[in-house]
């Protein structure tokens, strides 16, 4: 893989199924059928952000991917659409956070949040993309481990996370919330 810094020139990402490719302004209304979905946004890790991503109008959804942007020049993460191969329909998000604090005990960190239409939320769409994670991302950001939230009804993804080597993080071992899972490269 060649190396570049995904803040600079962020590349794209094939699966089986899906394109991973930063997010843009065009994805709006794709991203709203997400975004307003409010079976899905219980599953969204909202921790540590200034809001809970249930967006009900397309203005509301264009104002906050314009915050997403505003972190990507910023250096902070990159949000890439998830885009269905099969349709080109937009079915979601990967935000990639390279974690700057220590935490005594782990590497290098990042912070995964995976937002997905409810009806992709199954256990074998989220660990097809949590491979993807695994075979592209902790190499482009240089990072060691990454750590996502999982509620504990959120039962597809917990399986496809378990099934994908991640594991349970001990309550406020680095943030201070609860319901993570860690992987180590």
């Amino acid at each position: 893989m060649i190396k570049v810094n995904p803040f600079e020139q962020c590349p794209a990402f094939e699966t089986a199924n899906f394109l991973l490719r930063k997010t843009i302004p065009d994805d709006a209304k794709e991203l709203l059928q997400c975004y307003s979905d409010q079976e899905a946004v219980k599953f969204f890790n909202a921790d540590n952000c200034h809001t809970d991503f249930y967006f009900q109008t397309l203005e509301k959804m264009q104002e906050y991917m314009k915050v997403w942007e505003s972190e990507y020049l910023n250096k902070v993460y990159v949000r890439f659409s998830i885009m269905n191969k099969s349709n080109n329909q937009v079915i979601g998000t990967i935000e990639f956070c390279p974690w700057l604090k220590k935490a005594e005990g782990f590497g290098k960190l990042a912070v995964l949040r995976l937002d997905l239409c409810s009806s992709y939320e199954k256990e074998e769409i989220i660990s097809e993309l949590l491979q993807a994670v695994d075979e592209y991302l902790y190499d482009l950001f240089q990072v060691d481990e990454v750590f996502t939230k999982a509620i504990p009804t959120a039962s597809e993804r917990i399986s496809a996370l378990l099934n994908c080597s991640y594991s349970k993080l001990a309550d406020g071992s680095i943030v201070p919330y609860g319901n993570y899972y860690i992987r180590q490269k």
